[in-house]
């Protein structure tokens, strides 16, 4: 067995575990039956999903609507608050934009996570500008699907893995279905939610509109977000079936910008920037066709594409700088104006075969992806003096003009193979290119500066296993290779005097995961794992002589445990009279260090190398703790946020600079309390506190938009909401 288990992990050993009841593998013909998915509250993705294998993977599965939990406000911390060791950034109250990361990666718009709804990408340019701009309301989501850094092999090289919102779909049988969640808050909180489904024979239909504002936590922070979602699907029969969809999202935002450190121990709400505005619409497409040849072949294929825009305007200058600085004549300074173009258009196929081998049905599962995307970026434009959202610029125009273009090619297979009763090994392989180009101006006058094309060629490969050790526990294991391609930000001069390594290299992972998961009667679900992600290559800069150079600039090594146990301690009283109480516990303990430095302007030992200083905006202990109670319909949830200290940079520095950029973010805790009926008439009301106690705390520091400066997180709010279903 433990040979099997430490194929291709070598160097690590530790434990995993999920909570699965009816999820688990059953000792039949074929020696392990392949686990379906149970959509409960939370669990491991199944070992093979459709044309997908998640077998010998770090996975999990969030079911939003079963979690009496505030799903108004993409409440993150909440929301995420099952799967151990996601950082939230929560410097965004609106919830528009989700930060998220794991393992001491950067939560920035959670790009180092492959963000996807239905399966497709949503971010900006999933390689050059991997940011995600927008996030599907949680009112929406059916299931988050979770994937760590062995989904490189299936989902492409991002390091912290995938993450997949799953919306709501029609009913399965002939008939309509209607929801409705009309939310009030704090703040002048609004929030509507309502779907509808139809099915009708061979055809179904799903839709739905959200729409959130408010006046925001903080002064200068009130916002306007609606999301619009269709998708129709035909079945010609039981073998082929083909559905689109089209999703439109507009926000609208006001930023209060960042902090002094001083500012934020005075009164946390208030805010020096009242003309900093974002705007971001939001249209993506996606048409899909399902072709289940036989019980043993079956494709999925899905061609997407976005069209999209990232408009700002506002005053970004540090925050020892008032915004009226030209108050001798009361009159305000012109604000910055920045607005980016996105034009992406993609096909993914995947196929699963099944075959016999060994005596057992075997699955390899197989695809290929051609991907093309364009940013047009439009950056320091001179615009007006004013307060509203406003675009228009001077005769200047932007200062600088870039269109970036992306194209992408991937093949990548997977096979589950079943050994014996009780072992799966799951080898896989991925071949990426990707070939980046782009041109334009970086001062008014400096004339064209092409960026040279490149085309890299990577091969990935990795390795999973599980080990079943009875019906109800397995042990899993996994090391898969990952990189992480060059961004425009990292190969675009920001100055003309910028040099640009020419044999710059993207940065390249080793991701480790071992555990065991598995569950104890009905009293205790458990997942308990350890994992190592060391990281080549990273790309950095550093000054010489007045010029910056921009070069693969040192290594990262982040390991850790990460466990989640959950149990029912009334489970063996009758539920009807006593109810069921569930508490669970999500702990992660991260070590992420700089292994190395190589800044040759730096004295190694000396206060300046980074060598052995920790990474920037990695705490090294995330716990949530939580209770839930159940009675019938009734329902009540407290959950505790606790997270360590963390360096807002890589020098660790402690005592924050006066423009609030540098120092250190605090450890905090922050509790959220929620009570929750569901009536026999498919009514249900719901009421919570987050940020009970009202902690002050802030999770990030930002060195520019939308600070720049400290960024507090919000205090105590209150909702209530409404649902019903038709």
């Amino acid at each position: 067995m433990r040979r099997a288990i430490y194929t291709g992990v070598l160097c690590l050993c530790g434990i995993h575990a999920f909570g699965q009841k009816d999820t688990l593998l059953k000792f039949t013909t074929p020696p392990i039956e392949i686990r379906e998915a149970v959509l409960d509250e939370t669990g491991n993705l199944p070992a093979i999903d459709g044309v997908r294998i998640y077998g010998g993977k770090k996975s999990a599965f969030i079911s939003p609507e079963k979690l009496n939990i505030d799903l108004s406000s993409n409440n993150s911390r909440q929301l995420f608050g099952r799967i151990p060791g996601i950082m939230v950034w929560e410097s965004d109250g609106s919830g528009i934009q989700t930060g998220i990361a794991t393992r001491g990666l950067s939560p920035n718009r959670s790009w180092e996570f492959n963000m996807r709804q239905n399966g497709y990408d949503i971010a900006s340019d999933v390689f050059g500008y991997p940011e995600a701009y927008y996030t599907p309301p949680a009112d929406a989501v059916k299931r988050i699907e979770v994937l760590r850094g062995a989904s490189s092999l299936q989902y492409g090289p991002q390091f912290g893995g995938m993450i997949n919102y799953v919306f709501d779909s029609a009913p399965a049988t002939n008939g309509s279905a209607t929801k409705i969640r009309q939310t009030f808050g704090s703040y002048s909180l609004f929030n509507n939610f309502i779907s509808i489904g139809l099915r009708k024979n061979k055809f179904s239909f799903y839709s739905f509109y959200h729409r959130r504002s408010s006046d925001g936590w903080r002064q200068n922070s009130a916002y306007s977000t609606q999301t619009g979602f269709v998708s129709i699907g035909y079945d010609f029969n039981d073998k082929v079936k083909v559905k689109a969809e089209v999703t439109h999202s507009d926000m609208k935002s006001q930023q209060p910008g960042g902090l002094a450190d001083a500012q934020f121990q005075d009164n946390a709400q208030q805010s020096s920037r009242a003309r900093n505005w974002m705007s971001i619409p939001w249209n993506m497409m996606n048409v899909q066709l399902d072709i289940k040849a036989s019980e043993k072949f079956q494709l999925e294929i899905k061609t997407f594409g976005l069209l999209a825009t990232r408009g700002s305007v506002g005053f970004l200058d540090p925050i020892t700088t008032a915004d009226n600085v030209l108050s001798t004549t009361n009159d305000y300074a012109v604000r910055r104006v920045d607005s980016d173009r996105y034009q992406n258009i993609g096909t993914e196929l995947r196929g699963k075969y099944v075959f016999n081998l060994f005596g057992n049905e075997q699955t390899l599962a197989f695809g290929a992806r051609a991907y093309q995307a364009k940013t047009f970026r439009h950056q320091k434009g001179n615009g007006t003096t004013g307060f509203d959202y406003n675009m228009d610029l001077d005769s200047l125009g932007y200062k600088v003009n870039y269109v970036f273009g992306t194209k992408n090619y991937a093949l990548f297979a997977e096979q589950a193979l079943y050994v014996g009763k009780r072992l799966l090994l799951v080898p896989g392989v991925r071949f990426e290119q990707i070939t980046a180009s782009g041109s334009g101006t970086v001062n008014y006058n400096s004339g064209d500066i092409p960026l040279q094309e490149r085309t890299v060629s990577k091969v990935l490969a990795g390795i999973g296993a599980e080990f079943h050790l009875n019906e109800k526990n397995e042990i899993y294991a996994n090391a898969s290779q990952a990189f992480r391609p060059m961004t425009f930000s990292e190969v675009v001069p920001s100055a003309t005097t910028d040099i640009i390594d020419p044999n710059l290299k993207d940065s390249e992972a080793l991701n480790i995961d071992l555990g065991v998961r598995g569950s104890w009667k009905n009293y205790l679900s458990y997942d308990v794992s350890v994992y190592q992600m060391n990281i080549q290559d990273r790309i950095g800069s550093y000054s010489l002589n007045s010029v910056r150079y921009v070069t693969n600039i040192g290594a990262s090594l982040s390991k850790g445990v990460e466990m989640y146990v959950e149990g029912n301690v009334l489970s063996k009283f009758k539920e009807g009279k006593c109810g069921s109480l569930q508490p669970f516990a999500s702990i992660a303990y991260n070590e992420a260090t700089y292994s190395s430095w190589n800044d040759p302007t730096v004295q190694a030992g000396s206060s300046s190398d980074r060598t052995n200083k920790t990474v920037e905006n990695a705490p090294r202990r995330i716990q949530r703790y939580g209770l839930t109670y159940k009675l019938k319909g009734f329902s009540a949830t407290y959950q505790l946020n606790k997270v360590s200290e963390a360096f807002a940079d890589a020098l660790n520095t402690v005592t924050p600079n006066a423009a609030a950029t540098s120092g250190l973010i605090p450890a905090y805790q922050v509790s959220d309390l929620s009570f929750a009926y569901k009536g026999k008439e498919n009514y249900s009301l719901q009421m919570g506190v987050n940020n009970l106690f009202n902690e002050s705390y802030f999770t990030r520091r930002a060195g520019g938009y939308p600070g720049p400066g400290l960024l507090p997180s919000n205090g105590r709010t209150i909702f209530f909401t409404f649902g019903i279903q038709i």
